[in-house]
């Protein structure tokens, strides 16, 4: 509602700004008084003339939290082409790039992963999401909506920690606090110099691959990749994996480099099969 608010703002300035507002509202319809939500968006819309656009789930509620994004953006991206739409802005905050990262980093993840949440990603075709409250923090958001008089509604699944990042909001993050008021700050910190380390990194491999290539960039010289120190082969494995979309690149690279040094051949993934000659590293695609 801040985020929205803050864009009718603008638009109200015809001099500076001129462009149109379109609200996507999604009802998951895991509460009861999800309607709510939606009197509340609708009367405001309806009070400054913008064009609301409403869908529900149907059928059997599934609270599982990665099939209602799925669901969200996949509404987002139909309407977005329907009505030529150049950016879906949502109103993820700093928490948001923290609990993230804490997300990531339990459940198992790479360098990548730990890299902050960007502001704008390519979303499908033409369309873009834009994230313009990333570096504010939930706090001044609500003060925001107090000062200026923003109607809004706390969802009340936010307390409930049977969802995962209500756990790591409402428990896990108290308690690094506890071991640092700056926690948070210093891993927002941390994640922004991994990504720095990982744009470095990504330049090179680039042009590392190109000297160990053979026939193709799936195709690599062992005997070149062998040269290497033990800790760039790890990393360029991990960022080779990751470039061509090959899942579980952490789990698996001693698996990997045992079959790299062993002349194997090993299944990767549901699309890719490895296989090593005393002179190639070879991945190829399943027919």
């Amino acid at each position: 509602m801040v985020l929205l608010d803050i864009f009718n703002k603008l638009n109200e300035d015809k001099d500076n700004f001129n462009f149109r507002i379109y609200v996507l509202h999604y009802n998951h319809k895991w509460r009861k008084d999800s309607n709510l939500d939606f009197k509340l968006i609708k009367n405001y819309c309806s009070k400054k003339n913008i064009k609301l656009i409403y869908k529900e789930s149907s059928g059997k509620i599934k609270k599982d939290e990665e099939t209602a994004r799925e669901q969200r953006y996949s509404f987002f991206t139909q309407q977005a082409k329907k009505y030529k739409l150049k950016y879906i802005c949502t109103a993820h905050h700093k928490g948001d790039k923290l609990e993230t990262i804490l997300f990531r980093l339990a459940r198992g993840t790479g360098p990548n992963g730990l890299s902050p949440i960007k502001g704008f990603r390519e979303l499908s075709g033409k369309v873009k999401i834009f994230r313009p409250l990333l570096n504010v923090w939930k706090k001044d958001i609500l003060k925001y909506a107090i000062k200026n008089k923003v109607p809004y509604r706390e969802d009340k699944t936010n307390l409930d920690v049977i969802y995962k990042r209500n756990l790591v909001r409402r428990k896990i993050l108290p308690l690094l606090r506890k071991i640092n008021p700056e926690a948070e700050n210093n891993i927002l910190a941390f994640s922004d110099l991994v990504y720095s380390q990982n744009t470095t990194l990504n330049n090179y491999f680039s042009w590392l691959l190109k000297k160990i290539q053979i026939d193709s960039p799936l195709s690599l010289n062992r005997k070149k990749f062998l040269k290497l120190d033990y800790h760039t082969q790890t990393a360029f494995i991990y960022w080779f994996f990751t470039i061509n979309g090959i899942k579980g690149a952490v789990s698996k690279i001693n698996i990997i480099r045992d079959a790299i040094l062993n002349q194997k051949k090993i299944d990767l993934s549901k699309k890719y099969i490895m296989n090593v000659t005393a002179n190639k590293i070879m991945f190829d695609i399943k027919k």
